[in-house]
């Protein structure tokens, strides 16, 4: 019995160390970098079409902003929401909050003040699906998919005084919301020009991950039948 006990113990030694030694030649560095945020984050609600808003009161759209950047912090409120940028709308997924924007939409201004000034900026906004359970029940993703449509009507409105008047959004999709930009194209009347890309990060985009219900499989079927344009950028 003794021996036995060796013998495991030298084949469990053995294992470690040739997992030690394949840890160290295969290892690559870290190339991801933590984001910073030097301002406080304000996500200003956005109301528009009090019909859609009544048929979808869990729902809602909201503006991303900093202070000392189309948000006044001494009066609390937005520089009158004058958008001279290049509209982006983040959609979160399966129980994903709103909020999630914040390294995109916080990156994306550092770098425009440090070294792309003289470029047009992103307006970054961002849709609050009440955290649903998206990538397990059906029954939500189609009535997302139609208020995310309406928020990106509203955002192009928005944009009617400035001298540049954006002709599409680009989108921002994590996880089920990268699937909820595709399933846009199937809305009868929808305008595809008003999507200029669809960024889908780590969006289950061909098939769901659990089909818990005929609801899900019937949604994603109903994406492949119009096909996929634009064609999703998959990070």
């Amino acid at each position: 019995m003794f021996g036995s006990f060796v013998a495991w113990t030298l084949v469990l030694c053995l294992l470690w160390i040739l997992g030690y030694k394949s840890m160290q030649i295969h290892y690559t560095a870290e190339e991801c970098e933590m984001t910073w945020m030097f301002h406080p984050p304000h996500y200003q609600r956005v109301y528009f079409d009090t019909e859609v808003e009544a048929a979808n009161p869990q729902y809602s759209l909201h503006l991303y902003s900093e202070s000392g950047y189309m948000f006044d912090s001494a009066t609390d409120s937005s520089r009158a929401l004058e958008l001279t940028g290049i509209p982006a709308l983040f959609i979160p997924g399966n129980a994903g909050s709103f909020r999630q924007c914040r390294s995109s939409a916080s990156i994306a201004l550092e770098m425009h003040l440090a070294e792309f000034s003289h470029l047009k900026h992103f307006d970054f906004f961002t849709v609050n699906l009440n955290e649903e359970l998206s990538g397990i029940f059906g029954g939500v993703v189609f009535q997302q998919t139609r208020f995310v449509s309406a928020c990106i009507r509203h955002i192009l409105t928005m944009y009617k005084t400035s001298t540049h008047q954006p002709k599409s959004v680009a989108i921002i999709g994590h996880s089920m919301g990268g699937v909820v930009a595709q399933a846009l194209l199937t809305l009868p009347g929808f305008n595809t020009s008003c999507i200029s890309t669809i960024i889908a990060l780590a969006s289950p985009l061909k098939r769901p991950v659990i089909a818990f219900d005929h609801l899900l499989q019937q949604f994603y079927d109903s994406i492949e039948q119009v096909g996929h344009y634009p064609p999703p950028i998959e990070i």
